[in-house]
């Protein structure tokens, strides 16, 4: 894990066409196809150009994209749903994912949703214990939920 110099500034911004590369490189560094399904260049370009009540917003330290956030807002519904948070391994487990995730909550919020919905694997008891500690509760097991078969486990929080 790197560590943020106290020379470079973490920013967050609205994803831009310009960052696709960026997005794929992240998206291929932080997931295993085998363990869950990769977003194509074709879906970041859509996400990115035509989607409508979607938010995809990356981290910046200094001018590198080292993360992103994907919410999804449905027409009909109250909640707004974490698709993805992705950080570059190097920027894992320090404050480029936690500034991504409270940007996620604070972007509902902003919306006026009832709150957040999110997934994650079941086996996953690192970040189960995190979101729950953070006051999400789970209410749903969906089994074979990810490539290999694994079930996934579906939290919420009102915010």
């Amino acid at each position: 894990m790197s560590k943020i110099a106290p020379s470079q500034t973490l920013t967050l911004r609205a994803a831009r066409i310009n960052d696709l590369d960026d997005l794929l490189q992240i998206e291929s560094e932080s997931f295993s196809t085998e363990s869950y399904p990769l977003t194509s260049r074709r879906q970041f370009r859509y996400l990115l150009t035509k989607a409508k009540n979607v938010e995809l917003f990356v981290a910046c330290l200094d001018k590198n994209v080292v993360g992103y956030g994907l919410l999804f807002f449905r027409k009909n519904s109250f909640w707004g749903r974490l698709y993805s948070i992705s950080v570059r391994p190097e920027y894992q487990g320090g404050a480029v994912g936690k500034q991504l995730f409270e940007r996620a909550e604070q972007r509902i919020r902003k919306r006026k949703q009832k709150g957040m919905l999110l997934e994650i694997r079941a086996d996953n008891q690192k970040h189960l214990k995190r979101y729950l500690g953070l006051g999400y509760q789970l209410i749903d097991t969906i089994p074979d939920y990810y490539p290999d078969g694994s079930a996934a486990l579906k939290l919420r929080k009102e915010l």
